[in-house]
């Protein structure tokens, strides 16, 4: 009679409602939530850009706290397949993704102006890139 409750969602229910909605992110989280709305055009090498202001890496423990809050998951059943490790990581077609729940956070963090549309990253992305030349 039940129904099955995808893991995602029980993570971000459990996380979120104890007494009162409560969501706390630190900008790492914010940035890695930001980057994964692509996560389906990157690949694995992509994934070692992920570095705080000063160049630590800090995808694991950001991607972490993000799976326990049901806001990413990885693709485990997929990267186990993979032998030896780091051979084939092409054939993957995600590693990294947000949830439902991850994408909604996102637009909420948009709306609240924590995070700049998406437009508006391109435009500052391509200004430097410009200055760069």
């Amino acid at each position: 009679m039940g129904t099955k409750i995808e893991l995602w969602r029980a993570k971000f229910t459990e996380s979120s409602t104890r007494v009162a909605f409560n969501l706390t992110l630190s900008k790492n989280h914010v940035r890695l939530l930001e980057l994964l709305e692509d996560a389906d055009k990157m690949n694995a090498r992509d994934y070692t850009r992920f570095k705080t202001d000063k160049g630590i890496d800090y995808m694991i423990p950001a991607f972490r706290g993000l799976e326990r809050r049901g806001l990413a998951e990885h693709n485990t059943a997929e990267v186990e397949k993979i032998k030896p490790p780091g051979i084939g990581w092409d054939k993957i077609k995600w590693i990294y993704r947000l949830t439902p729940a991850g994408h909604q956070v996102l637009a909420l963090l948009r709306i609240a102006g924590i995070v700049a549309e998406r437009q508006e990253i391109r435009t500052a992305t391509s200004k430097t890139a410009k200055r760069r030349r």
